[in-house]
């Protein structure tokens, strides 16, 4: 497990430096990057199917796992809707973050040694925990585009916007993105609440109110957006600020 985690941090962090080298240059060809991204989600793939004959269960029990089924779900998110969002540099943004949670997970202690194996499983209830993850993904590029309109907006209205803002998408492109991502990621994390709710809570009930908190701040914060009108520079800020929220909430859950 440890070797596909070591293997995904290095494509990352690959990928990671050869997207900001070429920056200056030119955007990184989306083929490159398509492949750099199927080379990182398939690697994580190998390390969280190990783990899970380890666990004998969805790994998602301790921090290292989280963290690392959190990058994984990045890096799906982007393989699937990179393109089709038509944010060519949010992959500039993804790798470095998949590298940041990438190497949490092999921080010692993240990952508990030897873990004991599940015993009886509860589909419904794996289904909960994975699902709920997975949302993050697509939470989680939302909030990466989020930043992206925070710093192209900041750059804009100093009047300054440099190299870097001059190849970022247009606001109402990046804003766009924003809540499209969201939605997605809700409607997975709703699969996930239905999930726990129809399985026993005798454990568990904890995450579940968690991820309940979490959909409810996001469907929230859509709404607000949508239909009362939140200009987007506070909905970008409430984006990424909620993502963050989120993810120390599920680390210490």
């Amino acid at each position: 497990m440890i070797v596909w985690t070591i293997t995904a941090l290095l494509v990352s962090l690959f990928a990671t430096i050869y997207g900001w080298s070429r920056l200056k240059r030119g955007l990184p060809t989306k083929m490159t990057s398509f492949v750099l991204g199927i080379a990182i989600c398939a690697s994580i793939s190998m390390a969280l199917g190990a783990r899970g004959e380890v666990r004998g269960a969805c790994p998602l029990m301790d921090a290292g796992e989280i963290f690392l089924f959190i990058a994984w779900s990045l890096s799906l998110f982007y393989v699937l809707t990179g393109g089709t969002y038509r944010v060519s540099l949010l992959g500039l943004f993804t790798a470095p973050t998949i590298t940041l949670f990438l190497g949490l997970v092999l921080i010692p202690g993240m990952l508990t040694e030897n873990p004991e194996k599940a015993g009886e499983l509860d589909p419904w209830k794996e289904s909960h925990a994975a699902t709920s993850i997975l949302a993050f993904g697509g939470l989680g590029l939302g909030a990466l585009a989020a930043l992206m309109f925070l710093i192209l907006d900041n750059k804009l209205k100093q009047g300054r916007p440099g190299w870097l803002s001059m190849k970022m998408p247009p606001v109402n492109t990046l804003i766009s993105s924003v809540s499209r991502l969201l939605g997605l990621g809700v409607v997975i994390l709703t699969i996930g609440i239905i999930c726990g709710v129809i399985t026993s809570l005798e454990s568990g009930l904890l995450h579940l109110i968690a991820a309940g908190g979490v959909w409810i701040a996001y469907c929230v914060l859509l709404v607000w957006y949508k239909w009362k009108g939140m200009p987007p520079k506070s909905f970008a800020r409430w984006t990424l600020g909620l993502f963050l929220l989120s993810c120390i909430t599920f680390t210490f859950i």
